[in-house]
Protein backbone atom coordinates (compact mmCIF):
# COMPACT_ATOMS: atom_id res chain seq x y z
CA UNK A 1 0.00 0.00 0.00
CA UNK A 2 1.62 3.53 -0.73
CA UNK A 3 2.07 5.93 1.41
CA UNK A 4 -1.27 8.28 -0.05
CA UNK A 5 -2.75 5.79 0.06
CA UNK A 6 -2.07 4.97 4.03
CA UNK A 7 -3.12 8.23 4.89
CA UNK A 8 -6.03 8.71 2.89
CA UNK A 9 -7.25 5.75 4.45
CA UNK A 10 -6.41 7.35 7.67
CA UNK A 11 -8.05 10.46 7.00
CA UNK A 12 -11.27 8.95 5.92
CA UNK A 13 -11.03 6.99 9.23
CA UNK A 14 -11.08 10.13 11.43
CA UNK A 15 -13.47 10.86 9.60
CA UNK A 16 -15.72 8.87 10.15
CA UNK A 17 -15.02 7.57 13.51
CA UNK A 18 -13.07 4.71 13.28
CA UNK A 19 -10.96 3.32 15.61
CA UNK A 20 -7.57 3.01 14.20
CA UNK A 21 -5.74 -0.71 14.94
CA UNK A 22 -9.18 -1.65 16.31
CA UNK A 23 -9.02 -5.72 14.96
CA UNK A 24 -5.28 -5.84 16.04
CA UNK A 25 -6.23 -4.74 19.63
CA UNK A 26 -9.32 -6.54 19.90
CA UNK A 27 -8.04 -10.37 18.35
CA UNK A 28 -5.04 -9.83 21.24
CA UNK A 29 -7.67 -8.75 23.88
CA UNK A 30 -9.64 -12.15 23.06
CA UNK A 31 -6.20 -14.10 23.48
CA UNK A 32 -5.53 -12.03 26.78
CA UNK A 33 -8.81 -12.55 28.15
CA UNK A 34 -9.81 -16.09 26.40
CA UNK A 35 -13.03 -14.94 25.72
CA UNK A 36 -14.55 -11.93 23.03
CA UNK A 37 -13.83 -8.67 24.03
CA UNK A 38 -16.13 -5.84 22.02
CA UNK A 39 -13.64 -2.62 21.52
CA UNK A 40 -16.03 0.64 20.43
CA UNK A 41 -15.66 4.29 20.40
CA UNK A 42 -16.03 5.71 23.88
CA UNK A 43 -18.08 9.00 22.81
CA UNK A 44 -17.03 10.34 26.74
CA UNK A 45 -16.87 14.19 26.46
CA UNK A 46 -12.62 13.00 27.57
CA UNK A 47 -10.95 10.37 25.54
CA UNK A 48 -8.81 8.51 27.37
CA UNK A 49 -6.00 8.57 24.42
CA UNK A 50 -6.25 12.18 24.31
CA UNK A 51 -5.53 12.68 28.40
CA UNK A 52 -2.92 10.06 28.19
CA UNK A 53 -0.89 11.46 25.09
CA UNK A 54 -0.98 15.12 26.73
CA UNK A 55 0.68 13.23 29.93
CA UNK A 56 3.73 12.25 27.35
CA UNK A 57 3.48 14.94 25.32
CA UNK A 58 6.35 16.42 26.26
CA UNK A 59 8.93 13.45 25.84
CA UNK A 60 6.78 13.00 22.58
CA UNK A 61 8.16 16.16 21.41
CA UNK A 62 11.43 15.28 21.80
CA UNK A 63 11.18 11.82 19.95
CA UNK A 64 13.25 11.74 16.76
CA UNK A 65 11.75 8.39 15.66
CA UNK A 66 8.86 6.26 15.78
CA UNK A 67 10.82 3.21 17.32
CA UNK A 68 11.52 6.15 19.79
CA UNK A 69 7.60 7.30 19.75
CA UNK A 70 6.91 3.45 20.35
CA UNK A 71 8.93 3.02 23.50
CA UNK A 72 7.60 6.95 25.35
CA UNK A 73 4.21 5.01 24.97
CA UNK A 74 5.20 2.09 26.14
CA UNK A 75 6.82 3.61 29.07
CA UNK A 76 3.83 5.60 29.64
CA UNK A 77 0.81 2.94 29.58
CA UNK A 78 3.37 0.94 32.31
CA UNK A 79 3.57 4.37 34.35
CA UNK A 80 0.12 5.40 34.03
CA UNK A 81 -1.11 2.23 35.16
CA UNK A 82 1.22 2.47 37.98
CA UNK A 83 -0.07 5.54 38.79
CA UNK A 84 -3.68 4.24 39.15
CA UNK A 85 -2.37 1.02 41.40
CA UNK A 86 -0.89 3.84 43.97
CA UNK A 87 -3.78 5.23 43.80
CA UNK A 88 -6.02 2.28 44.27
CA UNK A 89 -3.66 0.76 46.21
CA UNK A 90 -0.77 2.62 48.28
CA UNK A 91 2.41 2.92 47.28
CA UNK A 92 3.85 -0.58 48.68
CA UNK A 93 1.24 -2.21 46.42
CA UNK A 94 2.57 0.08 42.83
CA UNK A 95 6.07 -0.95 44.35
CA UNK A 96 5.05 -4.91 43.98
CA UNK A 97 3.12 -4.38 40.84
CA UNK A 98 7.06 -2.34 39.25
CA UNK A 99 8.78 -5.79 40.09
CA UNK A 100 6.60 -7.37 37.66
CA UNK A 101 7.74 -4.82 34.86
CA UNK A 102 11.50 -4.82 36.08
CA UNK A 103 12.11 -7.80 33.47
CA UNK A 104 10.62 -5.96 30.51
CA UNK A 105 11.75 -2.61 31.56
CA UNK A 106 15.72 -1.42 31.52
CA UNK A 107 16.90 -0.07 34.92
CA UNK A 108 17.43 3.12 33.62
CA UNK A 109 13.56 3.46 32.79
CA UNK A 110 12.80 2.91 36.18
CA UNK A 111 13.36 6.54 37.54
CA UNK A 112 11.68 7.85 34.34
CA UNK A 113 8.65 5.41 35.18
CA UNK A 114 8.24 6.20 39.00
CA UNK A 115 8.23 10.35 37.65
CA UNK A 116 5.42 9.54 35.45
CA UNK A 117 3.50 7.82 38.24
CA UNK A 118 4.09 10.98 40.40
CA UNK A 119 2.62 12.82 37.74
CA UNK A 120 -0.21 10.35 36.75
CA UNK A 121 -1.24 10.72 40.06
CA UNK A 122 -0.95 14.21 40.45
CA UNK A 123 -2.09 15.43 37.25
CA UNK A 124 -4.79 13.13 36.14
CA UNK A 125 -5.66 11.44 39.36
CA UNK A 126 -9.55 11.93 38.17
CA UNK A 127 -9.18 9.35 35.55
CA UNK A 128 -9.04 5.39 36.44
CA UNK A 129 -9.15 3.59 33.37
CA UNK A 130 -6.63 1.45 33.27
CA UNK A 131 -4.92 0.62 29.92
CA UNK A 132 -5.10 -2.87 28.81
CA UNK A 133 -4.00 -2.43 25.05
CA UNK A 134 -2.59 0.15 22.94
CA UNK A 135 -2.13 0.86 18.89
CA UNK A 136 0.63 3.47 18.02
CA UNK A 137 -0.12 4.48 14.05
CA UNK A 138 2.32 6.71 12.19
CA UNK A 139 0.16 9.81 10.57
CA UNK A 140 3.63 11.50 9.25
CA UNK A 141 7.31 11.62 10.20
CA UNK A 142 6.32 13.70 13.51
CA UNK A 143 2.99 12.59 13.84
CA UNK A 144 1.48 9.66 15.81
CA UNK A 145 -2.29 8.44 16.64
CA UNK A 146 -2.27 6.59 19.89
CA UNK A 147 -5.28 4.23 20.09
CA UNK A 148 -5.89 3.12 23.19
CA UNK A 149 -8.79 -0.06 24.75
CA UNK A 150 -9.10 0.32 28.31
CA UNK A 151 -11.06 -0.70 31.63
CA UNK A 152 -12.15 0.90 34.57
CA UNK A 153 -9.85 -0.21 37.42
CA UNK A 154 -11.91 -2.30 40.18
CA UNK A 155 -8.87 -3.27 42.46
Amino acid sequence: MGRNTYRKQNKEALKNNVIFGKSEMQQRLTRQFEKPVEIRINNAKVKISEVFSEMIDPLMENAESFKERQNIVGMGVVAWNLGIIKEKKGEEAMLESLGIYKMTVPYELKELILEYVEIKCTEYAQYDQFIVDYKLTRISDKAVNITVAYKSFKG
